[in-house]
Protein backbone atom coordinates (compact mmCIF):
# COMPACT_ATOMS: atom_id res chain seq x y z
CA UNK A 1 0.00 0.00 0.00
CA UNK A 2 1.14 3.19 -0.71
CA UNK A 3 1.54 6.28 1.92
CA UNK A 4 0.12 9.35 0.50
CA UNK A 5 1.64 11.39 3.49
CA UNK A 6 4.81 10.56 2.02
CA UNK A 7 3.68 12.24 -1.30
CA UNK A 8 1.81 15.13 0.37
CA UNK A 9 4.67 17.14 2.33
CA UNK A 10 3.83 20.38 4.06
CA UNK A 11 5.13 22.15 0.70
CA UNK A 12 3.91 20.77 -2.00
CA UNK A 13 0.35 20.71 -0.27
CA UNK A 14 -0.46 24.52 -1.17
CA UNK A 15 -0.16 26.65 -4.07
CA UNK A 16 0.45 30.19 -4.47
CA UNK A 17 -1.38 32.25 -6.35
CA UNK A 18 -0.22 35.65 -6.93
CA UNK A 19 -1.88 36.72 -3.49
CA UNK A 20 -2.14 33.89 -1.71
CA UNK A 21 -0.94 30.47 -0.60
CA UNK A 22 -3.45 28.17 -0.67
CA UNK A 23 -3.90 24.65 0.08
CA UNK A 24 -4.46 22.83 -3.13
CA UNK A 25 -7.71 21.37 -1.74
CA UNK A 26 -9.29 25.07 -1.35
CA UNK A 27 -12.33 26.22 -3.40
CA UNK A 28 -9.99 28.65 -5.27
CA UNK A 29 -7.79 25.91 -6.71
CA UNK A 30 -10.47 23.48 -7.29
CA UNK A 31 -11.70 27.21 -9.37
CA UNK A 32 -8.46 27.24 -11.29
CA UNK A 33 -8.37 23.32 -12.04
CA UNK A 34 -11.53 23.16 -13.55
CA UNK A 35 -11.45 26.95 -15.77
CA UNK A 36 -8.00 25.38 -17.10
CA UNK A 37 -10.18 21.94 -18.17
CA UNK A 38 -12.29 23.79 -19.69
CA UNK A 39 -10.21 25.92 -22.07
CA UNK A 40 -8.47 22.67 -22.63
CA UNK A 41 -12.10 21.42 -23.56
CA UNK A 42 -12.28 24.50 -26.14
CA UNK A 43 -9.16 24.29 -27.12
CA UNK A 44 -10.51 20.21 -28.26
CA UNK A 45 -13.41 21.56 -29.77
CA UNK A 46 -11.55 24.18 -32.12
CA UNK A 47 -8.50 21.61 -32.75
CA UNK A 48 -11.39 19.31 -34.95
CA UNK A 49 -11.52 22.51 -37.50
CA UNK A 50 -14.98 21.77 -38.27
CA UNK A 51 -16.34 24.94 -36.18
CA UNK A 52 -16.14 27.67 -39.19
CA UNK A 53 -16.92 31.74 -39.57
CA UNK A 54 -18.46 33.27 -36.48
CA UNK A 55 -18.53 30.29 -34.83
CA UNK A 56 -15.16 29.21 -34.54
CA UNK A 57 -14.18 32.89 -33.81
CA UNK A 58 -16.88 33.03 -31.02
CA UNK A 59 -14.99 30.09 -29.45
CA UNK A 60 -11.80 31.37 -29.73
CA UNK A 61 -12.70 34.50 -27.91
CA UNK A 62 -14.09 31.98 -25.27
CA UNK A 63 -10.76 30.60 -24.94
CA UNK A 64 -9.96 34.19 -24.57
CA UNK A 65 -11.88 35.50 -21.96
CA UNK A 66 -11.88 31.87 -19.43
CA UNK A 67 -8.42 32.80 -19.84
CA UNK A 68 -9.08 36.07 -18.22
CA UNK A 69 -11.15 34.85 -15.51
CA UNK A 70 -9.00 32.61 -14.68
CA UNK A 71 -6.20 35.74 -14.57
CA UNK A 72 -8.96 37.45 -12.40
CA UNK A 73 -8.89 34.31 -10.27
CA UNK A 74 -5.27 34.49 -9.51
CA UNK A 75 -5.07 37.90 -8.71
CA UNK A 76 -7.82 37.74 -6.01
CA UNK A 77 -7.66 37.80 -2.53
CA UNK A 78 -9.51 36.41 1.11
CA UNK A 79 -12.56 38.29 1.31
CA UNK A 80 -11.46 41.34 3.57
CA UNK A 81 -8.35 41.80 2.18
CA UNK A 82 -7.04 44.73 0.09
CA UNK A 83 -5.34 44.28 -3.36
CA UNK A 84 -2.29 46.08 -4.29
CA UNK A 85 -3.04 48.87 -5.78
CA UNK A 86 -0.94 47.90 -9.41
CA UNK A 87 -2.84 44.54 -9.12
CA UNK A 88 -5.91 46.47 -8.67
CA UNK A 89 -5.65 48.73 -11.64
CA UNK A 90 -4.65 45.48 -13.73
CA UNK A 91 -7.84 43.49 -12.39
CA UNK A 92 -10.01 46.58 -13.04
CA UNK A 93 -8.89 46.71 -17.03
CA UNK A 94 -9.39 43.04 -17.44
CA UNK A 95 -12.78 43.17 -15.96
CA UNK A 96 -13.88 45.86 -17.72
CA UNK A 97 -12.83 43.76 -21.06
CA UNK A 98 -14.85 40.92 -19.50
CA UNK A 99 -18.06 43.25 -19.13
CA UNK A 100 -17.45 44.22 -22.97
CA UNK A 101 -17.65 40.06 -23.85
CA UNK A 102 -20.15 39.19 -21.97
CA UNK A 103 -22.41 42.66 -23.40
CA UNK A 104 -21.21 41.09 -26.85
CA UNK A 105 -21.95 37.31 -26.13
CA UNK A 106 -25.63 38.51 -24.96
CA UNK A 107 -26.29 40.12 -28.20
CA UNK A 108 -24.89 37.18 -30.25
CA UNK A 109 -26.73 34.64 -27.97
CA UNK A 110 -30.26 36.57 -28.70
CA UNK A 111 -29.58 35.88 -32.46
CA UNK A 112 -28.71 32.24 -32.19
CA UNK A 113 -32.14 32.10 -29.64
CA UNK A 114 -33.98 33.37 -32.40
CA UNK A 115 -32.99 31.05 -35.10
CA UNK A 116 -33.59 27.72 -32.53
CA UNK A 117 -37.27 29.02 -31.86
CA UNK A 118 -38.86 27.41 -28.45
CA UNK A 119 -37.48 24.38 -27.38
CA UNK A 120 -39.87 22.12 -26.00
CA UNK A 121 -37.25 19.07 -25.15
CA UNK A 122 -33.58 18.86 -23.89
CA UNK A 123 -32.06 16.60 -25.88
CA UNK A 124 -29.03 14.30 -24.40
CA UNK A 125 -28.35 12.92 -28.48
CA UNK A 126 -25.15 14.72 -29.81
CA UNK A 127 -23.99 12.09 -32.70
CA UNK A 128 -21.17 14.28 -34.01
CA UNK A 129 -17.39 14.43 -32.87
CA UNK A 130 -18.30 18.12 -32.81
CA UNK A 131 -21.50 17.97 -30.58
CA UNK A 132 -20.45 16.03 -28.81
CA UNK A 133 -17.31 17.49 -27.69
CA UNK A 134 -19.22 20.86 -27.93
CA UNK A 135 -21.53 19.41 -25.08
CA UNK A 136 -18.99 17.93 -22.66
CA UNK A 137 -17.55 21.56 -23.03
CA UNK A 138 -20.94 22.92 -21.86
CA UNK A 139 -20.84 20.40 -18.71
CA UNK A 140 -17.17 21.47 -18.44
CA UNK A 141 -18.57 25.69 -18.33
CA UNK A 142 -21.63 24.86 -15.72
CA UNK A 143 -18.82 23.26 -13.55
CA UNK A 144 -17.01 25.84 -13.93
CA UNK A 145 -19.55 28.11 -13.09
CA UNK A 146 -20.51 26.42 -9.99
CA UNK A 147 -16.56 26.28 -8.68
CA UNK A 148 -15.87 30.06 -8.90
CA UNK A 149 -19.43 30.78 -7.07
CA UNK A 150 -18.08 28.32 -4.32
CA UNK A 151 -14.77 30.47 -4.14
CA UNK A 152 -16.43 33.33 -4.20
CA UNK A 153 -17.48 32.81 -0.77
CA UNK A 154 -13.84 33.18 0.28
CA UNK A 155 -11.97 35.20 -2.12
CA UNK A 156 -12.61 38.22 -3.50
CA UNK A 157 -12.84 38.58 -7.47
CA UNK A 158 -15.66 39.64 -10.08
CA UNK A 159 -18.94 38.29 -10.46
CA UNK A 160 -18.83 39.20 -13.92
CA UNK A 161 -16.47 35.69 -13.78
CA UNK A 162 -19.52 33.17 -13.17
CA UNK A 163 -21.84 35.44 -15.11
CA UNK A 164 -19.89 35.18 -18.09
CA UNK A 165 -19.06 31.39 -17.58
CA UNK A 166 -23.17 31.00 -17.14
CA UNK A 167 -23.69 32.91 -20.50
CA UNK A 168 -20.53 30.73 -22.06
CA UNK A 169 -22.77 27.51 -21.11
CA UNK A 170 -25.36 28.53 -23.69
CA UNK A 171 -23.74 29.39 -26.24
CA UNK A 172 -22.14 26.06 -25.92
CA UNK A 173 -25.41 24.19 -25.92
CA UNK A 174 -26.43 26.58 -29.14
CA UNK A 175 -23.92 25.60 -31.18
CA UNK A 176 -24.06 21.92 -30.51
CA UNK A 177 -27.64 22.44 -31.50
CA UNK A 178 -26.43 24.43 -34.64
CA UNK A 179 -24.47 20.82 -35.58
CA UNK A 180 -27.46 19.18 -34.86
CA UNK A 181 -29.70 20.71 -36.96
CA UNK A 182 -26.96 20.67 -39.39
CA UNK A 183 -27.36 17.05 -39.42
CA UNK A 184 -31.06 17.55 -40.09
CA UNK A 185 -30.77 18.77 -43.61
Amino acid sequence: MINVKAYLTPSKMYTTTLNLKVPKDSSLEEALGVLDELIASLNLVLSLGKLKGESAEMLQEAIDNTSKILTLLAMGTLKGEPQPEKQREFTSKLERTLEESLNKLEEKLRALWKTHGELREFTYIFPSELSARLNLARTICRRAERRVIEAYREYEFSPLTWAYLNRLSDLLFLLSLNELHKGDD
